[in-house]
């Protein structure tokens, strides 16, 4: 059986590549689809007007979080957990 240190040594080399390739997806979609915070700027707004109430930047990349963790209930993959990660750290920046 692995000792404690490696088995943590291990896990945290997964989340440092799980963060690396969620920044590299980050940095493409800016690309493809432009920067992170104008889109989710225009989503807000348009959930907002859509629903009657405010929405800013992060609540709606909280609520495309969401939509991930929903999908992922019937059929997860890999790229819906990159994704709900991605979403995070943008709410949270």
């Amino acid at each position: 059986m692995r000792n404690t240190s490696t088995q943590l040594l291990l896990v945290m080399n997964e989340v440092t590549h799980v963060l690396t390739t969620v920044n590299k997806i980050v940095e493409k979609r800016d690309q493809t689809h432009g920067n992170f915070d104008d889109n989710l700027t225009m989503i807000a707004n348009l959930w907002g007007t859509y629903l009657g109430v405010e929405i800013s930047a992060a609540q709606a990349a909280n609520c495309m979080t969401m939509l991930k963790i929903a999908r992922s209930a019937f059929n997860p993959t890999a790229d819906d957990y990159l994704d709900m990660v991605g979403y995070s750290a943008i709410a949270a920046a």
